[in-house]
């Protein structure tokens, strides 16, 4: 036994002498390892598929230049002269808002603009948000800016405008400020890289109204221009006081195929507005008595969707009227459509007799043909002009309040108490179902030209 492993012993080792010296036939004489015996955390002398090399480049690729930096400047005075001023009781937030503003000038235009309270003395350019003290905004500043027709700052509207290098933002709560603030950011947000922008609202045309109502408010007046004695100095009076409101929409009552010749020959009102209506009785008898409740909308802001004429009797359909009354009385409606937002509303303009109980069943008639307008076009805003003929404390008056109406002027806050024609009230605006916002109304008086004075009114579709 112990024979037999002497012998597998020994063809062990010559076995592993002969391996030896056949390896080493292919290495070096030195003792230094060939890459076969490298350990494995060692990376190959050679690579078995060696890859070429990209070559160096011999020059830096070009880079695209860069622009300018944005600038910005009010009434031609770069921003780097203005501070950011905010009143130091902060009521409303303005020094948020003020800095929001600082943010914004710093990130479009590089340039870090100082933001004070207004205990801090005065400069000569300077970027107001809301009502600072007098150090900051003097008397001359206020009564100038003031004297602008559209610097406007109440419950529903900011405004933005420039007076002597300063620039004002003004609103009498935080919704109206903020508005303000964020239609100023909007005009001074650069439209591309390297962009020059100067702001100026320093008149009329450049002042920034704001609102806090989604579209632009409807301005609406309501007039019985007086159809007796058509003459071309009242038609030239007329003119002009329609002209000083500038309305967008008007329900015209007394309106006669004379004055109408008039208004076209001596004045530009159809060159503005476009007229629907028919008169209330055949349309070839041109007589003054003939009369339009016509409506007048500015061609420039609105679409006429529909319009028709109504009598106001048993028989609306066709020229008519109720026995017991002297005159023919009608309503003329029109679907009008805002270029500006594709919104939609309705006009009802009407002259209605005096006598309680005619009055009474006239307002009956139109408003159930009201209803029908409703029915026929899905409930849209709605309001009614007119010379109804008829006083607050009438019963026709509590027939169009509890159908649903609102008296505008009592809807606007105004605490407007004036007349329209002699001592009494009896021309009005009525709002159908709250679906206008009323923020203005007026009456034209003491204005020449009718025995009624206009009336006027703003509002805001919900």
């Amino acid at each position: 036994m112990k024979k037999t492993l002497s012998v597998i012993l020994a063809i062990l080792t010559l076995t592993m002498l002969v391996s030896c010296n056949l390896s080493g036939s292919h290495g070096t004489s030195s003792g230094t390892p060939t890459a076969s015996e490298s350990t494995p955390n060692e990376p190959s002398v050679t690579d078995p598929d060696p890859k070429p090399t990209e070559p160096l480049p011999t020059e830096l690729p070009e880079t695209e230049p860069q622009p300018d930096p944005s600038t910005l400047s009010i009434c031609g005075v770069d921003i780097s002269q203005y501070i950011i001023v905010y009143p130091q009781a902060n009521e409303l937030g303005e020094k948020a808002l003020a800095e929001q503003l600082a943010e914004h000038i710093k990130n479009e235009f590089k340039f870090e603009i100082p933001v004070v309270s207004d205990e801090n003395e005065a400069t000569t350019y300077e970027i107001l948000v809301g009502t600072t003290n007098a150090t900051h905004l003097s008397e001359f500043k206020i009564a100038k800016a003031q004297a602008f027709e559209k610097y406007r700052v109440d419950a529903y509207h900011s405004t933005v405008i420039t007076v002597d290098g300063s620039l004002l933002v003004s609103g009498n709560n935080t919704e109206t400020l903020t508005i303000g603030i964020n239609k100023l950011i909007s005009c001074i947000s650069p439209s591309e890289p390297g962009s020059k922008i100067d702001i100026d609202f320093s008149d009329n045309d450049t002042i920034i109204n704001a609102s806090v109502f989604a579209g632009d408010a409807i301005t609406v007046m309501s007039y019985n221009i007086y159809t007796n004695s058509p003459s071309t100095f009242r038609g030239k009076q007329l003119y002009a006081n329609i002209s000083s409101y500038d309305p967008d929409v008007i329900g015209v009552q007394e309106l006669n195929s004379l004055w109408i010749k008039l208004f076209k020959k001596y004045t530009d009102l159809f060159d503005t507005y476009e007229m629907v209506g028919k008169p209330r009785m055949d349309e070839k008898d041109t007589s003054n008595g003939n009369e339009y409740s016509a409506i007048f909308f500015k061609k420039d802001k609105f679409n006429l969707i529909e319009t028709k004429t109504y009598w106001l009797s048993d028989t609306p359909e066709k020229i008519s009227k109720y026995s017991d009354t002297e005159y023919y009385r009608i309503m003329t409606y029109a679907v009008l459509e805002r270029k500006s937002d594709g919104e939609k509303f309705i006009h009802v303009n009407t002259h209605l007799s005096g006598e309680k109980a005619v009055n009474q069943k006239q307002i009956a008639v139109m408003l159930e043909l009201a209803s029908g307008l409703i029915e026929t076009h899905g409930n849209l805003p709605m309001y009614f002009t007119g010379d109804y003929n008829m006083t607050p404390s009438a019963p026709g008056y509590a027939s169009m309040i509890n159908w649903g109406n609102g008296d505008a002027r009592e809807l606007s806050g105004t605490n407007n108490t004036s007349s329209t024609c002699g001592q009494s009230i009896i021309d009005y605006c009525f709002i159908y179902n709250d679906s206008f916002h009323v923020t203005d109304f007026d009456v034209g008086y003491g204005l020449e030209g009718s025995d009624h004075y206009l009336v006027y009114t703003e509002l805001y579709m919900k």
